[in-house]
């Protein structure tokens, strides 16, 4: 997402991913042709935002766990990886049911010979 993503690891539950509103395109559905081609007109909310504390409660709940994932990559420039950081409220989070951060994903340096600069995504 463009606010930063997790994980949820080893539950029976399902956890919607999708924390912005989630439309459907109905081909046709504004009284036109099925034309394969999508209009504004054309797509239904099915389900408008939720916050991601909400869909962690049912992760836990199933014997899982759950893990923001490198909360503070490039969240000074965000231009340079947009939706690396994770920019949501202490509220939306609800940190009491964040189990893990990732805290490393890449290796050390830039991949080369010889770098000589830390690697964004650790």
């Amino acid at each position: 997402t463009y606010n930063g993503h997790w994980n949820a690891t080893g539950s029976g539950n399902f956890a919607d991913f999708r924390f912005s509103d989630v439309y459907r395109w109905d081909d046709g559905s504004n009284g036109g042709t099925t034309d394969d081609v999508q209009t504004a007109s054309e797509l239904n909310l099915v389900r408008s935002a939720i916050e991601p504390a909400s869909q962690m409660q049912p992760i836990l709940d199933g014997g899982g766990f759950t893990q923001v994932n490198h909360p503070e990559t490039a969240k000074a420039l965000p231009a340079s990886c947009r939706g690396c950081a994770w920019t949501y409220t202490d509220n939306q989070t609800d940190w009491s049911k964040v189990s893990a951060l990732e805290i490393q994903n890449g290796a050390a340096g830039i991949p080369s010979t010889s770098p000589n600069s830390m690697n964004p995504f650790t």
